[in-house]
């Protein structure tokens, strides 16, 4: 009877891709994860884009400018008592 020890003792049935190679081993699939998993939200920050902060004010008033919308084509300005005196019944 064979034994059940064999070259694929130190394998599972988890495959990945590293450096290229597919790669069954516990331990180094195990790193692979363990590494990816610690350093994604860092490699995620350090490639995004720095925020222009263009959704402000006059980026807004510009782009429902270009589109044919001013200031006073539907919108009026609503103040917090225009607010209460709607919802108070009575």
């Amino acid at each position: 009877m064979p034994s059940k020890k064999n070259i694929y003792s130190c394998c599972n049935n988890i495959g990945l891709n590293i450096d290229s190679d597919l790669c069954f081993e516990k331990m180094k699939v195990a790193e692979k994860f363990n590494r990816f998993n610690t350093t994604i939200a860092s490699d995620l920050v350090s490639k995004r884009s720095i925020p222009s902060f263009k959704f402000g004010k006059r980026f807004v008033t510009k782009f429902y400018s270009d589109k044919g919308v001013h200031r006073n084509s539907f919108f009026s300005l609503v103040t917090e008592n225009k607010v209460l005196k709607a919802t108070t019944y009575g």
